[in-house]
């Protein structure tokens, strides 16, 4: 007869658990009832089935519960933590230093813009962009010792410089590729040809 407040749950092919550790024991010193009769029912007076479940089964089970989960994604990783490259944009000029900003940014760069060319040299030591380009005729001052500070600090004098102005004034162009610029563009066609420009500046350096 069932122990009046026991709980019910399977041990050892029959439900044992949640009895007093006497009952426990007993149960345990004979053979489980399915072994002793065989295919014949085994039903525990409390109304659950006391006959054990084939393990093959269970398996059969899991492998179909697996093949239901969704296929996972091995890119997603890879996917979550890529960063996209840093590019700071030094300009005076709204055009074409906004347009700049944004042809990088549909181009898949992330893009900092710097208005002031005392500050370029700080903000590219805290930043640490991939690249860095800037108009190089300002009206506020010579761009050129900004790119040889660049050029002159340990830390940064890695990252290469893209300066862009008018092709007319050959000496600036000159003198921004003397102080230390890899690669000197026009302002105009400079959107359209930025691609390649990035890709042979990055190469060069």
């Amino acid at each position: 007869m069932p122990i009046p407040g026991s709980m019910p749950i399977r041990y050892d092919g029959v439900l044992a658990r949640g009895l007093p550790q006497r009952a426990r024991l007993r149960i345990a010193s004979f053979p489980s009832p399915c072994a002793r009769i065989g295919a014949c029912a085994a039903i525990h007076p409390s109304g659950n089935d006391l006959r054990p479940r084939k393990t093959p089964r269970f398996r059969a089970s899991a492998r179909r519960q697996t093949s239901l989960l969704p296929s996972p994604d091995p890119l997603a990783t890879v996917r979550g933590t890529v960063t996209k490259p840093l590019a700071i944009v030094f300009y005076e000029k709204l055009l074409p230093g906004s347009r700049l900003a944004f042809r990088l940014a549909d181009l898949g760069w992330r893009v900092s813009e710097v208005k002031l060319a005392t500050q370029l040299v700080a903000e590219v030591r805290a930043q640490r962009p991939v690249v860095v380009l800037m108009e190089l005729a300002l009206r506020t001052g010579d761009s050129c010792p900004v790119i040889t500070d660049l050029k002159r600090d340990p830390d940064i004098r890695h990252v290469p410089v893209l300066g862009f102005g008018d092709p007319k004034n050959k000496k600036l162009s000159e003198a921004a590729i003397a102080a230390g610029a890899g690669l000197v563009a026009a302002e105009a066609g400079l959107l359209e040809q930025l691609p390649r420009l990035l890709d042979h500046l990055l190469a060069v350096e």
